[in-house]
């Protein structure tokens, strides 16, 4: 089950300043609060890097079980590392899925409302 809740004005993190998992790793599950009449959440999502990887392909993936995940938005495949608001979002569960890498170091996905 997910170790974080998503709260308004603090980050809760998939990847924090972790050795590069391997590809098809998702990480820790983070709780995503409801929003009233059904319009989803917008929050923030960031990559970064302590080493930066020379190809990188990294998805957000949303879950109302913790079982079945599903990607959804924009996947990052930018190696500087970058900041992608997303709107809308009804899941219960939010996580980050490193798709692939090659090279690079520590990695931190983290997200803000």
């Amino acid at each position: 089950m997910p170790t974080e809740l998503l709260t308004r004005g603090f980050t809760a993190s998939s990847f924090n300043n972790v050795a590069f998992p391997a590809n098809g790793t998702g990480g820790t599950a983070i709780a995503v609060p409801r929003v009233r009449g059904g319009t989803g959440l917008a929050f923030s999502w960031f990559t970064s890097y302590t080493g930066a990887p020379s190809a990188v392909s990294i998805t957000l993936q949303g879950s109302d079980d913790n079982t079945n995940w599903y990607s959804f938005g924009t996947a990052t495949t930018n190696t500087a590392g970058e900041v992608i608001n997303v709107s809308g979002v009804t899941f219960r569960l939010v996580r980050a899925f490193l798709t692939s890498r090659t090279g690079g170091t520590n990695l931190t996905v983290s997200f803000l409302i």
